[in-house]
């Protein structure tokens, strides 16, 4: 019984040796995995604010980025608008023609002459019977608007030919640098004899050029000729020296420019279109509609511009002498 005992009681200090042993060793392991899970504590939280960091200047650039870009655009749309702005204005520099009055300016050639020519296109699409006085304070009445005559082998009315070639006459002229007031553009208007030189006289122009086509019962008849006032016009005399200068300027030109046959300079009294004037003024028959040879060539592109530019080469003769 006592060896019992004692055999027991061994057993117990083993157990409880053992038992704690393993209880120290716990302890020890347990210390341990404290110190590693404090180390990974430690070392994860850098890294989650690293992480943290990186995504928060992710966001900051996406953010700086997103403000660029913007601020890029918004330039860049500025600097778009600004350019069609400066376009706008650069095609309004280079714009030409001044719409105003049927005034037009002279072309971008670098040739200026500070000249101004009122050209008036004989005619209209429609006569008016109604009358007019003949010149200021006349109590002798005529048709404002005479209907013309008309081409013997093209049927082309004169006021359509009249405006054909006032038009390449008009081009000629801005090209070597007048400025150009024509009183019609365009066939279907209503201005009378009077007010065609009204319009001409509160131009500015120093010359006025009325351009029409020649008729007659004589379908033989051909050639040039230019109208003035006489030097006893009771109602523009005072033009009348200037006027026939202006004339024969025109007629010898476009006779030289075309070769048609000269004919000669013709001073009347009875033109509301002339008597009406305060600037020197010439009315240009170009050649005989009734005549048909002429009448076709007077309708041909290249003619009519010879016809332009003898004009103009009377123009230009006529004011050389002016200065």
């Amino acid at each position: 019984m006592k060896d019992m005992t004692k055999k027991n009681k061994i057993i117990f200090e083993i157990r409880k040796t053992v038992f704690m042993i393993t209880v120290f060793l716990w302890l020890i392991g347990a210390c341990t995995g404290c110190k590693n899970n404090g180390s990974n504590v430690k070392k994860t939280l850098p890294e989650q604010e690293s992480v943290t960091s990186q995504k928060d200047m992710a966001a900051k650039e996406s953010i700086t980025t997103g403000e660029k870009s913007a601020g890029e655009t918004k330039e860049q749309t500025t600097a778009e608008q600004e350019t069609k702005e400066a376009g706008t204005v650069s095609e309004n520099e280079n714009t030409t023609v001044e719409e105003s009055q049927g005034v037009t300016a002279p072309a971008d050639t670098g040739i200026k002459n500070n000249r101004i020519v009122a050209i008036d296109p004989g005619h209209q699409s429609r006569g008016n019977s109604e009358k007019e006085p003949i010149g200021p304070g006349a109590s002798t009445m005529k048709a404002k608007v005479a209907g013309g005559t008309r081409g013997a082998a093209t049927g082309k009315p004169e006021y359509e030919l009249t405006l054909e070639i006032s038009l390449k006459l008009k081009e000629e002229l801005l090209r070597r640098g007048y400025t150009v007031v024509m009183i019609r553009e365009t066939n279907d208007v209503n201005i009378s004899n009077a007010e065609r030189a009204q319009i001409a006289n509160t131009s500015g122009a120093s010359a006025f050029l009325r351009i029409h086509a020649d008729g007659s019962d004589n379908s033989s008849v051909s050639g040039a000729t230019a109208l003035c006032p006489t030097p006893q016009n009771p109602y523009c005399a005072n033009i009348y020296k200037d006027s026939r200068r202006l004339s024969d300027a025109v007629l010898e030109s476009l006779c030289a420019s075309t070769g048609c046959k000269k004919r000669y300079v013709s001073e009347v009294d009875n033109m509301s279109g002339i008597n009406w004037c305060q600037i020197p003024v010439s009315i240009v028959e170009v050649g005989f509609m009734t005549n048909a040879d002429e009448d076709m060539l007077l309708s041909t592109e290249e003619y009519q511009w010879k016809v332009a530019k003898g004009i103009a080469d009377g123009v230009d003769k006529f004011f050389s002498v002016s200065e």
